[in-house]
């Protein structure tokens, strides 16, 4: 790999200090909106984890009964994310009832999904083998297929259901793949008259509870995590289909900032690349994925498949997949003969 000419993966062959220590993980843990004391002991169930309890106004659905006659939805959530290390590798614990840290809006009522898992923290890119999938019809299976990466290396499972789940956001929110049980997308469906149970934070509710699309601007602003009322994406004029792509970035941190941590322990960074750039189709692998900062971490974007799409690191391409309007597209560039 080091003798590649590729811009996503040239750096690793520089010498760079390690960034998977203990003291890394911790940091990294830190920024999650976690409910666990930050020096507690090493928790191994979601049950052990101390809950907030949040208060939302006019939700459609809600996971609680509403007894006191007003129109006030109360849910706890709970997120720990810890760090340790197991045979000379640092681990990565992640525990989450999938409730976030925001109000959101449903109209189905989520259940809580009691997410516990352990991965490797910030994996070696060498430890990974590179993902080619260099035909219409491999990238299609792979990114248009719902529910079809499957777990990655290192992960260990103690609870909870991850269909089609790809990560965790620092809110505790589980994060989704980028194909709907139809194999389409659910941002850009390819029947424009597929009524949208989407909310204004981009998120949905299926059999993992409440979960999110793609980079949700409730992960970053502070006024929308304050906010007492979310409203579903179809009554927000920003948020509409016509405009969901720039609503994605719009009240996120316009500077290269983690949104979460994927399923394999890499990064998932949001969709701004450096001061108001956001990432375009031509900076990430197949995977929505890249070395940044000398690791391979994932990126979310504003074109299809908006999250992690497999395990990285993949190959670079200009296939573009059949089952979103929005899909990614980068164009080799124009050579001129002289």
């Amino acid at each position: 790999m080091c003798e590649t000419d590729s811009p996503f993966y040239a750096d690793l062959c520089r010498p760079r200090v390690p960034t998977r220590s203990l003291t890394a993980c911790k940091e990294f843990a830190a920024s999650f909106n976690n409910t666990c004391a930050a020096e507690s002991e090493l928790l191994t169930s979601v049950d052990q984890v101390q809950g907030v309890e949040l208060s939302c106004k006019n939700v459609l659905a809600c996971p609680t009964t509403i007894t006191d006659g007003t129109n006030i939805c109360r849910f706890t959530r709970k997120l720990c994310v810890q760090c340790y290390v197991s045979q000379g590798s640092t681990r990565l614990r992640v525990l989450s009832n999938s409730f976030p840290s925001h109000c959101f809006n449903s109209d189905t009522p989520p259940s809580p999904n009691n997410l516990a898992f352990d991965t490797f923290f910030n994996p070696l890119f060498y430890d990974a083998q590179t993902l080619i999938l260099d035909t219409l019809e491999k990238l299609n299976h792979q990114v248009c297929t719902y529910n079809v990466s499957g777990y990655p290396r290192g992960f260990e499972k103690a609870s909870g259901v991850y269909t089609n789940i790809v990560g965790i956001a620092l809110t505790g929110v589980p994060i989704s793949a980028g194909a709907n049980r139809q194999n389409w997308d659910p941002l850009f469906p390819l029947f424009q008259n597929v009524k949208s149970t989407i909310d204004a934070c981009l998120g949905d509710v299926d059999e993992t509870g409440y979960h999110y699309l793609a980079n949700s601007p409730c992960i970053q602003s502070p006024l929308l995590r304050a906010n007492e009322s979310i409203d579903m994406c179809s009554s927000n004029t920003l948020c509409r289909f016509s405009r969901i792509t720039s609503y994605m970035g719009g009240q996120a941190v316009k500077a290269l900032a983690p949104v979460g941590v994927a399923l394999d322990g890499r990064r998932i960074y949001g969709v701004y690349k450096g001061s108001n750039s956001v990432w375009g189709p031509c900076d990430v692998d197949v995977c929505n994925g890249r070395v940044i900062n000398g690791d391979y971490s994932y990126v979310m974007s504003n074109f299809h498949p908006y999250t992690v799409s497999c395990w990285g690191p993949g190959n670079e391409s200009v296939l573009r997949q059949t089952c979103s309007p929005n899909a990614r597209s980068c164009q080799p560039p124009l050579i001129i003969s002289p």
